[in-house]
């Protein structure tokens, strides 16, 4: 069983601590991890894994922590995953690009319209190094399903970041 807890709030040390501190004492694992420094307080997202009896305790356990440190603690448990997700390719995609109002939406719309399914988003801001002109960087993991060509997807994914002005790279993830 696997139960997914995310958790905001400060002293980003003492939350990584205590949140694994509380999986290992639960006798649960931790399958994958996401931490980030968000504004100055701590973003986290655990996926845990155990048998139900210990995600319970888990459950129990992070809801004492939540209280006592005062954080935003979400708990979710996971379903198994859907025959339909199986059959998927992944591929990564990377899009640079001047900062556009919307253009995180229109990336996202654009595999959506295609019934892609995006896995994985990091998406940040910088100013360009000579210029100080504002800057958009996302890096995505998305998984198509084996029924579109993907050949297909990549030229018309080309296309449209031509039309909309982001330099971009699609390529299977390579392990």
């Amino acid at each position: 069983m696997q139960l997914i807890v995310t958790a905001v709030g400060a002293h980003p040390s003492t939350m990584i601590e205590e949140l694994s501190r509380a999986i290992g004492d639960c006798r649960c694992s931790v399958a994958e991890a996401r931490m980030t420094d968000l504004g100055g307080d701590l973003a986290a997202y655990f996926l845990a894994e155990g048998n139900w009896n210990h995600i319970a305790r888990l459950e129990t356990a992070l809801e004492s922590l939540t209280n006592r440190l005062n954080w935003k603690l979400r708990t979710h448990r996971v379903e198994d995953v859907p025959q339909d997700q199986v059959d998927m390719i992944p591929y990564t995609v990377d899009i640079y690009a001047p900062e556009q109002p919307g253009v995180l939406h229109e990336i996202v719309s654009f595999f959506s319209f295609h019934d892609v399914q995006i896995h994985d988003v990091s998406v940040s801001r910088y100013e360009a190094p000579f210029s100080g002109s504002p800057l958009f960087t996302a890096h995505l993991i998305v998984k198509v399903p084996s029924s579109i060509r993907v050949i297909s997807l990549r030229d018309e994914f080309l296309d449209f970041c031509d039309h909309t002005n982001l330099d971009a790279i699609m390529e299977p993830i390579k392990r």
